[in-house]
């Protein structure tokens, strides 16, 4: 075998358009505008993230997904080390940054970089266990991810809640780890045309004088969707309101069981599930508030984008929502309980549609200032260190 002609592998166990995804982009983007040679690795192709990088010659391999339903025993990024052997030796990158969902995912392929004596950093965005594991499986996991942990060049985390929790709940050592937050790109704090509001207002169908609520997230129970539709249905009981719109974006593999609990709450024309979109942007300029009722989350971007976006927040105090969101926007509690997490949410919702649209776009603007904070170029530029000064720093070169 040749010397190697890839400085950075990006291995990932989640190959859709999301946040992590996006993320991962950004991160291949960056380098690779660097100078650095990278190609990635995850499940499945096919999509506008791997066609825009093929067009700049980025490589993309494919790895097999996860059934997060299957048997632990089942879960090819925790037991195939023979698959990862065989890419590391024929990809022969110079290092590898490992971009996963939990503190456990890729650890056959972590194992395997540590046999070969290659590089690498590892990436978590969510502090959670995304299997459904005994106490045994979690112990024998988490000794496998204390022994890759000693053994990486860095330990990366999305926030520094994501961070303690690694410490707290998964056994990394508390002197390990870092945080490097996650960023969004320019566009996202670019002004859009005067009339985009009133243009997607009215291709919506949705009157200039409504109160618009928007939440961008997967279908799925994690992003709060069962606390946000009772916290709308009793707006609609109060005489005081204007009218209000709620738009739910993003697909997943709950749409339908959504739009159904729409319709079963009565709440089909109130609430428009939107789907997946590719404008977004649009969609949020068109929009009075931001809405994240999440259970759990790393850093998400969608909140990023929102504020970058001058809308004002109301989210849920969970992992790195209250890092992001600062002094600024409304920040709930953890919703615990869920009777509870719907009452605060339904008074936070009145009180923002209360307010008249002056008061909105200056709560709007203090986010907007604070996303600063989390622009892209910042996170692009630690990765951008991380690589040149500690993962190809004496990196040796497959042969």
């Amino acid at each position: 075998m040749t010397n190697a002609l890839i400085d950075v592998l990006l291995v990932s166990d989640c190959g859709d358009t999301y946040g992590t995804e996006q993320c991962n982009h950004a991160i291949l983007l960056g380098l690779n505008q660097q100078g650095f040679r990278v190609a990635g690795a995850q499940p499945g192709l096919g999509n506008e993230l791997t066609e825009q990088r093929a067009t700049l010659c980025i490589a993309t391999y494919v790895v097999d997904a996860d059934d997060p339903w299957a048997e632990i025993s089942a879960i090819a990024s925790l037991h195939n080390h023979r698959a990862y052997h065989r890419l590391f030796v024929d990809v022969a990158p110079r290092c590898i940054l490992f971009s996963g969902i939990s503190p456990f995912s890729l650890l056959a392929a972590r194992e395997v970089a540590v046999e070969l004596g290659l590089p690498f950093a590892s990436l978590t965005h969510l502090p959670i266990v995304q299997w459904q594991v005994t106490e045994p499986q979690i112990g024998d996991l988490t000794e496998r991810a204390q022994f890759v942990d000693r053994h990486a060049r860095a330990t990366v985390a999305v926030s520094q809640s994501t961070l303690d929790r690694l410490r707290r709940d998964f056994g990394l050592g508390v002197d390990n780890g870092r945080v490097i937050p996650n960023g969004r790109p320019q566009v996202w704090f670019d002004p859009l045309p005067e009339n985009t509001r009133e243009r997607v207002r009215e291709a919506l169908e949705i009157s200039p004088e409504a109160v618009v609520f928007i939440t961008v997230g997967r279908a799925e129970r994690a992003k709060g969707y069962h606390l946000l539709l009772p916290a709308i249905q009793r707006l609609f009981v109060t005489a005081d309101l204007p009218p209000i719109v709620c738009l739910w974006v993003g697909g997943g593999e709950r749409l339908t069981r959504l739009r159904a609990v729409v319709a079963s709450l009565g709440l089909a024309d109130r609430v428009r599930v939107l789907g997946r979109r590719s404008d977004v942007g649009n969609l949020l300029a068109a929009s009075d508030v931001f809405v994240l009722p999440s259970l759990v989350e790393g850093m998400p971007l969608a909140l990023i984008e929102a504020m970058a976006s001058g809308l004002p927040v109301i989210a849920t105090a969970v992992d790195g929502i209250p890092e992001v969101l600062g002094d600024t926007g409304v920040l709930l509690s953890e919703p615990t309980e869920e009777s509870s997490a719907v009452d605060e949410l339904a008074r936070a919702l009145r009180d923002l549609a209360l307010q008249n649209n002056s008061s909105r776009r200056h709560l709007g603007e203090l986010c907007r200032l604070q996303a600063a904070q989390f622009h892209e170029d910042r996170m692009i530029a630690a990765y951008v260190h991380l690589v040149e000064h500690e993962l190809l720093r004496g990196a040796p070169t497959l042969k």
